[in-house]
């Protein structure tokens, strides 16, 4: 992230904001890469549409977290 999106900002879905592995969090590993966390959708439900409005200028790359090591369940969708 350092690399590609420092002094600028990175697009993630408020679902994906998670601590895993009790160790780390998303949000202070974008924050020590020197990007700002451009959040969007709502906790359970982002959409494409979602990701779209929220691209700008300052937006250098899109963040997906793989849920390998954490689940939300219930009524969510990531489409």
């Amino acid at each position: 992230m350092t690399a590609l999106a420092s002094g600028g900002e990175s697009l993630i879905s408020r679902g994906e904001l998670v601590e895993i592995g009790g160790d780390f969090r998303v949000p202070e590993v974008m924050a020590a890469s020197g990007t700002a966390p451009g959040r969007m959708g709502t906790t359970n439900r982002t959409r494409l549409s979602d990701y779209v409005k929220a691209i700008n200028d300052r937006t250098r790359l899109i963040m997906r977290v793989h849920p390998s090591d954490y689940r939300i369940v219930g009524f969510t969708s990531i489409s």
